[in-house]
């Protein structure tokens, strides 16, 4: 047993000495038996658990014992995703958080990889970006009767447009990719 689970015994203890017996009985008594692998075993707390939605404290713990178990933080969470419509959404959502927090705890987070869809939401920001500092350019341009403005308003349109149709475009290609 680990640690955290002796001292919450020890802590029913000092309320009620049968209960504690009973519960660290039955406990080892379980976990003694050899028919599932500790992996498995592991597995599924984490499943039960996830779908009684309201123990953090244990699912954090069990998480940490899987892991210590040698299960991938993949197999984790695909047990979260497995069970996640019957224990209902909101639950798994929650055991998700845990998980990561474990995870990040632990130092097991992968860092994300900048893929295409990354790389075109950051194009579509600095499009975006350029779009809106061209506008309040073009702003302040109307405001200064250099008689400049008529001459830079065409191409300015110009401009504004291409970054439209840019803009258009990732959205068409965001939406062929789904």
């Amino acid at each position: 047993m680990s640690n955290s689970f002796d001292k919450i015994i020890a802590k029913i203890a000092k309320i009620s000495p049968d209960i504690a017996t009973c519960i660290d009985t039955s406990t080892h008594s379980i976990k003694r038996r050899e028919i599932l692998d500790k992996k498995t075993t592991c597995l599924i707390n984490i499943a039960s658990l996830t779908t009684l939605g309201s123990c953090h404290k244990v699912l954090k713990r069990s998480i940490n014992e899987a892991i210590d178990a040698d299960c991938s933080c993949d197999e984790i969470l695909e047990t979260m995703l497995q069970i996640s419509f019957s224990c209902g959404l909101s639950r798994s959502i929650d055991a998700i958080f845990e998980a990561k927090s474990v995870f990040e705890d632990r130092g097991l987070l992968k860092k994300k990889s900048k893929d295409k869809s990354d790389k075109d939401d950051e194009y579509e920001t600095e499009l975006k970006y350029q779009s809106e500092n061209e506008s309040d350019d073009e702003e302040s341009k109307y405001d200064s009767d250099d008689g400049e403005d008529k001459d830079n308003s065409d191409e300015k349109d110009a401009q504004k447009l291409e970054t439209e149709c840019e803009l258009d475009k990732i959205n068409d290609n965001k939406v062929e990719k789904k």
